[in-house]
C-alpha cells in the first residue's frame, strides 16, 4: 500500500514540472512574436541641400559673363595687337589699363615681337570673337579663376624686300586667365610663331 505522503509529494512535483514546461513554452512563443514584430526603420540623416558641381560651374560662368566678359575681350584685343613703333613703356601702360596684373603687364612679350624682331614697320590689328569660351573654372565665389579661350582674327602688315606685305586675315586662339579676387588678368598663353605661319620675308 502506497504511503499517502509519497503520493502527495509526487503530485506536487508533477505540478511543478508542468508549470515549468508551460512557462518555458510561453517564453519561447513570446520571443518568437517579438522577433517577428515589425521594427521601426533606422533613423537616417538627410544631408543639407547644397549646389551641385554643375550648379557651381554654371554660377561661375554666369559671374564671368556678367562682370568680366568685356574686360577679358578688350584685354585680348590689346594684348594680341602690335605696333613695332610703340615705345615699350607705352605698351606696358596700355596692358595695365586693359586689366593685366602689374607683374604680367611688365613681363608680357607678345608673340609678334618674336616674329618681327627688329622690323619696326610692322603692325597687327585684331578683333576678338564675342563668344569667349570658359575652358576651366577654379576656386569658389569671390575667388574664382577662369581660363578663357579668345578666338582672335588678326591682320598683319609689314615692310619687307622693298614692299608692303599684306597677307589675308587669319584666326588663332589666345588663352587668358582671369582672377576674380584681384580683378585682373594674371596669365596669357599665346600661339607659337609656327602656328601663326607668318613668313616675314614675303607675302603669303
Amino acid at each position: 500500500m502506497l504511503d499517502r505522503r509519497k503520493i502527495i509529494a509526487l503530485i506536487i512535483g508533477g505540478v511543478l514540472v508542468l508549470a515549468l514546461i508551460i512557462a518555458a513554452i510561453a517564453f519561447v512563443v513570446t520571443n518568437q512574436n517579438g522577433d517577428s514584430a515589425p521594427r521601426e526603420p533606422a533613423a537616417t540623416s538627410t544631408p543639407s541641400s547644397s549646389p551641385s558641381a554643375g550648379d557651381e560651374a554654371a554660377e561661375a560662368i554666369d559671374t564671368f559673363e556678367t562682370d568680366y566678359f568685356e574686360m577679358a575681350r578688350e584685354a585680348a584685343v590689346i594684348a594680341t595687337s602690335w605696333d613695332g613703333l610703340t615705345d615699350p613703356e607705352v605698351r606696358v601702360a596700355r596692358y595695365k589699363q586693359a586689366g593685366l596684373a602689374d607683374d604680367l603687364a611688365e613681363t608680357f612679350t607678345p608673340v609678334w615681337a618674336d616674329i618681327f624682331g627688329e622690323n619696326k614697320i610692322a603692325e597687327v590689328t585684331t578683333t576678338v570673337d564675342n563668344n569667349l569660351e570658359v575652358n576651366e573654372v577654379r576656386g569658389e565665389e569671390g575667388s574664382y579663376v577662369w581660363r578663357v579661350a579668345a578666338t582672335v582674327t588678326f591682320r598683319a602688315v609689314w615692310h619687307a624686300n622693298g614692299a608692303t606685305q599684306v597677307p589675308s586675315p587669319r584666326t588663332a586662339t589666345w588663352w587668358l586667365t582671369i582672377d576674380q579676387a584681384t580683378e585682373t588678368i594674371t596669365a596669357i598663353d599665346q600661339p607659337t610663331p609656327e602656328e601663326l605661319q607668318i613668313n616675314v620675308n614675303g607675302e603669303e
